[in-house]
Order: structure tokens, then sequence, then C-alpha cells
């Protein structure tokens, strides 16, 4: 190696190795790695063999770091504690308890893990006082793009969810939800999470609304007019028919509520994810692997006066796009990834070459001591 400055500039005969797993798009990343000037120093292996770059969308115990290794994953070791929707309301509500203030971002919510649980006992109080024409959203704690989720309109109706599975979540339903075109929508927000040697937390400043394919009824419990999920709402017939793909970008959001509106929303939306990792930091790398990355899906729902409400986070969220809109942002993400983990841990100009280190489509909005302690 050469010196060059701080850094040692490593022999050009000597390629790094960054492997891609499969599905969710992955070959995003491949993609913008080869087409960059980064491709003459990174060459791509099989992600069971020794990586300094990995993808991989299931984050596996054995494909984490080595000791010792100049290696970096996207993944953080214990992710699940924030992305199972069990995990993350029990330990908002912790957190809520230790700093005295209870979390109005978070709906009403209550976990049942069986008939005679505290959760059904806290459900059937709650919902003895509350008004008849309360919903209630029953979900499975370790499911996604909509599985299971119901709605209900009676207290029976979420009891019965007991005889089928043991571990639900259930909430009251956002009954004063936002409507876009008289449509249901929520926010999914991209936020990237970084640790090396600080942790730094990220969010993408382009995200979209995924909207309902069917008006708001509040009459029905059609999963297609409450469910937003593009995963559920893409096999409809009225998919696409209102909003191109059944999208809306965020930064057109302010056309359908106003600049001041927006601004408070996102306000918010930044203030919700400052916290979530105030509490959850520590949480999310146990095992305090060096080195790691994580991309997570946020989402939002807004209410009627914009106050806004924290739905789930979510573990390799979905980078398929579903409308062209999407599709348009996806490689200046892919850059931004890019220069947020490989560009920080492998410099290019170890290797000669030179790529912006500016990531401007990334606002930092919290940074806090490294997890690795």
């Amino acid at each position: 190696m050469r010196r060059v400055g701080s850094l040692q500039r490593v022999n050009p005969s000597r390629k790094f190795k960054f492997a891609v797993g499969v599905r969710n798009n992955s070959d995003l990343f491949r993609q913008a790695i080869l087409s960059s000037d980064r491709a003459s120093n990174w060459e791509e292996v099989e992600r069971e063999g020794f990586y300094n770059w990995l993808w991989t969308p299931v984050g596996v115990k054995k494909y984490f770091p080595r000791n010792n290794q100049r290696q970096t994953i996207n993944h953080f070791s214990s992710f699940r504690e924030i992305c199972t929707k069990d995990r993350l309301f029990q330990h908002l509500r912790r957190f809520g308890r230790m700093s005295n203030r209870p979390l109005s971002f978070i709906p009403k919510t209550f976990h049942f893990t069986g008939k005679r649980s505290q959760g059904v006992t806290e459900f059937q109080d709650f919902a003895n006082n509350a008004p008849e024409s309360t919903k209630w959203i029953v979900k499975p704690c370790r499911s996604n793009c909509g599985k299971g989720i119901t709605v209900h309109n009676s207290v029976s109706e979420v009891l019965s969810s007991l005889d089928t599975a043991p571990n639900w979540i259930v909430q009251e339903y956002i009954s004063d939800a936002l409507l876009i075109q008289s449509h249901k929508f929520d926010i999914r927000l991209w936020v990237i999470c970084t640790d090396y040697g600080e942790f730094k937390v990220f969010l993408y400043n382009e995200g979209y609304l995924r909207m309902s394919s069917l008006p708001y009824d509040d009459n029905s419990l059609d999963p297609a007019v409450h469910l937003t999920n593009h995963c559920f709402q893409q096999h409809l017939e009225e998919f696409g028919q209102v909003f191109e793909g059944n999208t809306l970008m965020y930064s057109r959001f302010h056309e359908f509520i106003g600049q001041e509106n927006f601004d408070k929303v996102h306000s918010q939306v930044c203030s919700i994810i400052k916290t979530v990792f105030r509490m959850g930091s520590k949480l999310i790398n146990k095992e305090k692997l060096p080195n790691v990355f994580e991309l997570f899906g946020f989402d939002f729902m807004v209410t009627n006066d914009m106050s806004v409400k924290l739905i789930e986070i979510n573990t390799n969220p979905l980078l398929a796009a579903k409308a062209d809109s999407i599709k348009d942002i996806l490689p200046d993400f892919a850059e931004h990834v890019l220069r947020a983990s490989m560009d920080v841990m492998f410099p290019p100009e170890m290797y000669g070459v030179e790529i912006p280190k500016e990531t401007p489509n990334f606002t930092c909005i919290a940074t806090s001591p490294t997890t690795q302690r």
C-alpha cells in the first residue's frame, strides 16, 4: 500500500469484495456499484464467502461480520427489536413510562398473547368505556405485507381472533385519518442508520404515499378500503386508477394539504424517528456488531388535525417500484446508500477514485455514541 494523506492507498490489483443477496430488487445496488467508478476496485462474490460489503434482504446471523475483519453488512444484530409489531410497542410503551410522558404518536395499542393475557384485560377495560362506533384493527405480530390484518367493529370479533393465533397486536382504529381524494393513505419513508464509530440516522428526502384502491367508507370492513400496502392492493382491479401505482410522491404532499401543514407533518415525522432511535439505538445492536448499517421503512398516518401516528417500522422495505415516480429515484437512493456505507469504510480515494462524499438527499436527523460498546 502507498500512503495518501492519512489514508493508505491500496494496490490496484487487489480488489475489495461485495456481495448482493436475492429478491427485493437487490440488483439495484449491484448496478450502482458496477456502473460507477467504484467498479475498478470492487468485484462481486457469493455472500456465503468472505465479503467487504454485503447487502442482503434478510439479516441472517451466519452473514454477520467476523471479528477484526474489514466487513460491513446492512443489518444490525437485533433489528427485530423495532421491526416486529409487538416488540416495537413494548419498547415504546416502556420508554414512555420511563420518561414520564405518554407517546401520543402511537395509536392506542394492546398486545394479546393469550386469552388470559394482560393485554386482553387492558383491552376489555378500555373497550367497555369506548364509544360503540369504535373500530379495531387486528394485526399478527410477525407478518408483513398486510397479511392477516382485519378490521372489526365489535369487541367480540376482536376476541375471537385469539382462537386462530396467540400473538396479536390490537389497535384502536384511526377513524379521523386524513384522506386524499376520498382515499385512505399512509406514508412510507426510508431511514438509513449507520454505525462506523458513531451512530447516525439519515432520512432520505423523498418518500411516497401509498393509497387505497377504493374510496374510504366508514361503514365498510373491506380490507381494500382500509389497507394501503402495495403488496395487497396491487391484486385489485381498481389498483392504479386514481394514482399511478396507487402512489403519490411525498414531495407532492404539500399540493394537497398546503405547505404550512406539510411542514407541521414533516417536523413530527423527524421528531418521531429521533425518539425511536433515542430509545432503540442500543436495542438494535445487542451483539455490538462493528461497522453496520440498515435501511428501515417507517410507515406513518396523518389525522385530520395533522397529527402524525407511527404505524410500524420495517426491515428490508420494498424497493421494487409500482410507479415510475419511485423507479426514477431508486438509482439516486442507491448511490446515497453506498456513499453512507461503502464509501465511509472504504473511501474511494484509497484506490485512486474520486467520488463525491456529499449526500444531499440524506438529512442527518440524529447522532449518538456508537452502539458497539
